[in-house]
């Protein structure tokens, strides 16, 4: 029963998505806040805490999905009013049952260049002086994530069942978790207190510690793949 509103911006100017965002600002801003995925980025550039003030309206969490790696990471993912998002894919026996969940092979997180460490992230020392990314998962995988089903509209000249991994999977996974969860928090930087005052509680997230992206591994708590793990229903959100 979520409203979902969408946001066409002119082009894929930079300028022109500064200006969708200000429109979807509004929108969300009407109706009492929400989610807003933000399913575009640019590399990291000095100048982009100017633009982390857009991320900031009361009532709304924003959401975006980091394909950096190798020390270049993607921008508004590495903001700290933005949840950021890495990916996981499940691993299945000959029978198709599940074994394990793992991290992405695709992509990895870091620390942001220019962001500074916010205060939610004080309590992991590895994470350094600056932002680290991401803050949490989702089964975005490109070979062993979510698999969807093409009708009308062909993937390639496809119809039918074929997996479809990437950080855009995450974004609506999280933004659908958090709607139907209820949640009202008054900013992300509030949400993500809460995904942080939860680490460790295997009710909420589960923890990935397999698996590796570009030498960047999974381990046990909060790491540079995975975050905090992905959510248990609608508890890890």
């Amino acid at each position: 029963q979520a409203q979902i509103v969408l946001v066409e911006a002119a082009s894929s100017s930079i300028s022109d998505m500064w200006f969708a965002v200000h429109q979807a600002n509004a929108i969300l801003a009407s109706h009492g806040g929400g989610q807003m995925i933000l399913p575009f980025s640019i590399l990291e550039e000095s100048d982009e805490t100017e633009f982390d003030q857009l991320f900031t309206i009361p009532g709304v969490v924003y959401i975006s999905g980091n394909e950096g790696s190798l020390g270049i990471f993607d921008y508004p993912a590495t903001s700290p009013n933005v949840i950021a998002l890495g990916g996981t894919g499940f691993v299945r026996d000959a029978n198709g049952n599940f074994v394990r969940e793992q991290a992405t092979t695709f992509w990895a997180g870091g620390r942001s260049l220019y962001e500074s460490r916010p205060s939610y992230q004080d309590g992991i020392d590895k994470i350094g002086s600056q932002r680290g990314i991401p803050d949490a998962a989702f089964a975005g995988d490109p070979i062993n994530g979510a698999i969807l089903y093409y009708t009308s509209v062909s993937n390639d000249g496809f119809v039918g069942w074929i997996f479809e991994g990437n950080v855009g999977v995450g974004e609506a996974g999280w933004a659908g978790m958090i709607n139907r969860a209820n949640s009202h928090a008054a900013s992300t930087q509030e949400e993500l207190s809460m995904f942080y005052g939860s680490i460790g509680d295997a009710s909420v997230f589960r923890d990935i510690t397999k698996g590796q992206a570009f030498e960047v591994f999974a381990g046990p708590g909060w790491d540079f793949v995975t975050g905090a793990g992905t959510g248990i229903g609608l508890k890890g959100k």
